[in-house]
């Protein structure tokens, strides 16, 4: 458990320090992230009293495969939530809900026989 959430916190910094998920994956102006939705993993222990003192917000989602919780919040940017939920205590990391993009198309020959790419969801451009 502790193994996959170093794997995606290190995942998630490369990208970030990286420049990649702002290298072209997206169009200028569009927001990498979900607006106003965190992904916060907090330490065990962490009473909901603890966590309502150090999030404004409530609770979406749980992702218990890594044992973390997504977040809208309430009253400040998601810049600024990240920074502070960082900084406390009970808190084991806090980072936004990056969107994800394709950077292109697999090399499956029938991928374009697949019945999810017919049902409304997939667009092409």
């Amino acid at each position: 458990m502790k193994r996959a959430a170093l794997i995606v916190l290190l995942v998630t910094s490369l990208c970030m320090f990286s420049g990649a998920l702002g290298s072209g994956a997206h169009a200028e102006g569009e927001e990498l992230w979900v607006p106003g939705e965190l992904i916060v993993k907090f330490r065990s222990g962490a009473s909901e009293g603890q966590k309502a003192a150090v999030i404004s917000g409530y609770k979406i989602d749980d992702i218990s495969s890594i044992g973390a919780e997504v977040w809208h919040i309430d009253g400040q940017t998601v810049e600024d939530a990240v920074l502070a939920l960082n900084s406390a205590s009970i808190v084991e990391y806090a980072e936004p809900n990056y969107l994800i993009f394709a950077f292109g198309v697999p090399n499956d020959p029938e991928f374009g026989q697949q019945w999810n790419m017919h049902n409304g969801t997939c667009q092409r451009e």
